[in-house]
């Protein structure tokens, strides 16, 4: 909360210059919570930037963030490269919960 209330009020001197994928899913729980995600629409650019983050599970952070946040070019563009970079199966994180606690099943219609 503090990070967005810094956004919000322009003080940059108190937002960290890198944010780990987790804290900024963390921050996009709280923006999709208070409707703000207008207000931060430009500090989430920088900080959706997935260029150099490795491992799926941080990319899905990213991907679910960009999502809460309503970044629909940084959600294809993250999915994109989901897609191309992992080899494996995505079966074993079909049931996995993302870290602020909800299932996969909630992002689809059953």
């Amino acid at each position: 909360m503090t990070i967005i209330c810094a956004v919000i009020h322009h003080r940059n001197d108190m937002i960290p210059g890198e944010m780990s994928s987790s804290e900024v899913l963390q921050i996009s729980v709280v923006a999709d919570k208070y409707a703000c995600q207008v207000a931060l629409k430009h500090a989430t650019h920088h900080w959706l930037d997935h260029r150099n983050v490795l491992g799926l599970e941080k990319l899905m952070e990213l991907m679910t963030a960009a999502y809460l946040l309503d970044q629909a070019h940084a959600l294809s563009a993250i999915t994109y490269t989901i897609m191309m970079e992992h080899a494996g199966s995505y079966l074993s994180f079909a049931q996995d919960q993302i870290d602020f606690g909800v299932p996969w099943e909630s992002f689809c219609k059953q």
